[in-house]
């Protein structure tokens, strides 16, 4: 017993020896012995609205306009307010800017809408839409969005009038690039060896 405690002080003798000499300094940088890699989320290339203003905060790289605080709370001089249910930023975006806005330039000078996945019935709820720290609370004056949604709206009282259709779904359909350069017409030519298919 008297062996193995002389051992055991012995040793904590020594760590606390080792401990007390000071640590010796870095000289230089120390050498890469591998490649960085920049671990972070991958963002969307999302296309922005043709029309920009100066300043403008927005930051592709990692800000979603955490920058802008504020809360806008009257919405009378809000010409339009669109609510639609999921993407329909690429033909809103072409369609908005170079067809509806000129044919209606004289009406309408103040606008905003929504490209997000379906949130319609809590935006006409809750009178209220917030991206990062901007709230818009405000009543959308119109909706766009599928039968099912709309038939909720009308259970819920808050469509005036009945909902009118304008597009019908075709199902399941084969996006191909403009102009379809490897000329596909059918499911079958997919299967071409010089066809590549990217599914969601």
């Amino acid at each position: 017993m008297y062996k193995k405690c002389l051992a055991v002080l012995f040793c904590m003798a020594a760590v606390a020896t080792v401990q007390a000499k000071p640590v010796p300094g870095i000289k230089g940088l120390p050498a890469f012995t591998g490649t960085p890699v920049a671990d972070g989320p991958r963002l969307l290339h999302w296309p922005m609205d043709q029309s920009k203003t100066k300043p403008d905060l927005t930051d592709q790289s990692g800000d979603r306009l955490y920058d802008l605080h504020g809360r806008v709370s009257n919405c009378r001089d809000i010409d339009l307010i669109l609510s639609t249910e999921g993407n329909y930023n690429m033909a809103l975006g072409e369609y908005w800017q170079k067809e509806f806005l000129k044919k209606y330039a004289a009406d309408i000078k103040s606008w905003y809408y929504t490209t997000s996945p379906p949130i319609s019935f809590d935006q006409i709820k809750n009178t209220s839409m917030t991206i990062g720290n901007l709230d818009m609370a405000c009543r959308p004056q119109l909706v766009v969005a599928n039968k099912k949604t709309m038939a909720k709206l009308t259970a819920a009282g808050m469509l005036d009038g009945k909902p009118v259709a304008i597009k019908q779904t075709r199902g399941n359909v084969i996006l191909v690039k403009k102009g379809n350069p490897k000329h596909i017409k059918s499911i079958w030519d997919l299967g071409r060896k010089d066809v590549r298919v990217v599914t969601p």
